[in-house]
């Protein structure tokens, strides 16, 4: 899952259902239903994933499994959020963080103050959302999850973002982005949703050289160290002053370090301002196959082993 190879996932779990079922394995039944459930949400696939879960609470209800009826509600609430029905969300979701509560399950807690965080984002609350994810980042100090606290950072940046503090966003999202590297996660789908938008009104109101530069900082920087910065931010450049769109046409000279060629410079200038290989592949209407051999060849002309190390390679070379 954590891979976003979900096709995959939800292959092998609907496969652990079927053994479950043929086990009479109620237990293993609820749990397969709520994971199959979870992959079904991050496909988009709604209806289906509500049904998933709908399935999961009711054996969990019969259990008298306070855990699983817990996590069925809050994905539940999750599916309505996606559908826009905010208030259903919340109620669902508080349920939810109410019962693991109860049970003293500080997994399921932490998950349901994540949710009730996106769903005061969607309402337009960010202060409520801001401590929401706090909240949720406090309680995971104790948990061993990097997962879900990556998708509180990258989520508090979409929020500073939207209270006009973007350069407090580049550093949330840029130290998510290198515990993501670091653990082989992937960025949920339902979470890019959020983000890309956020990241791209960013990029344009600081400008690419101040973006690519917060991004190298926070790139450096432990999460406590970013969430200690959260009360200051600089001020945004003005729109007049924005530089042109970076990965068009790299500027002269054409003589570039280690043996970079024109193509190759214009992977590393994206990159350098925190662009995904997808959307580096867009931008260059390349695929993201050819991406990835091109940062191959990047890294290796310039021995560095990692995006972060090519990324103040570009820096110090004044190449973005």
């Amino acid at each position: 899952l954590n891979q976003g190879n979900y096709p995959e996932a939800r292959h092998f779990i609907e496969q652990g259902l079927a053994c479950f079922k043929e086990a009479h394995d109620s237990w293993g039944m609820a749990s397969a239903l709520q994971y199959l459930g979870r992959v079904m949400l991050e496909q988009g696939d709604f209806a289906l994933a509500h049904t998933k879960l709908e399935e999961s609470g009711a054996i969990s209800i019969e259990l008298g499994y306070k855990n699983g009826i817990a996590f069925a509600l809050g994905l539940k609430g999750h599916v309505a959020l996606r559908l826009g029905d905010t208030a259903t969300a919340r109620s669902l979701i508080e349920e939810s963080l109410a019962l693991h509560r109860e049970v003293g399950q500080q997994s399921g807690m932490a998950e349901s103050l994540f949710l009730l965080a996106k769903v005061s984002q969607a309402e337009g609350n960010y202060a409520a959302a801001r401590t929401l994810y706090e909240k949720c980042l406090a309680l995971l100090e104790k948990l061993n999850e990097q997962d879900l606290q990556i998708r509180c950072l990258s989520g508090l940046g979409v929020v500073a973002m939207e209270e006009g503090r973007p350069a407090s966003a580049v550093l949330l999202w840029s130290v998510a982005a290198q515990m993501r590297e670091a653990q082989g996660i992937l960025m949920p789908p339902l979470d890019r949703t959020d983000y890309e938008p956020a990241e791209t009104s960013a990029r344009t109101l600081l400008g690419a050289k101040t973006f690519a530069s917060l991004w190298a900082q926070g790139y450096t920087m432990t999460p406590e160290q970013v969430l200690a910065l959260q009360e200051q931010d600089i001020t945004p450049t003005p729109p007049s002053s924005l530089s042109p769109p970076a990965g068009v046409k790299p500027p002269p000279p054409t003589n570039y370090p280690n043996g970079l060629t024109a193509r190759e410079v214009e992977v590393l200038r994206l990159l350098a301002q925190g662009w995904t290989d997808h959307q580096i592949a867009e931008r260059l209407v390349i695929s993201p196959r050819t991406v990835n051999k091109h940062l191959t060849t990047i890294y290796s002309k310039i021995r560095v082993p990692s995006r972060s190390a090519a990324t103040r390679y570009a820096i110090e070379r004044k190449l973005v």
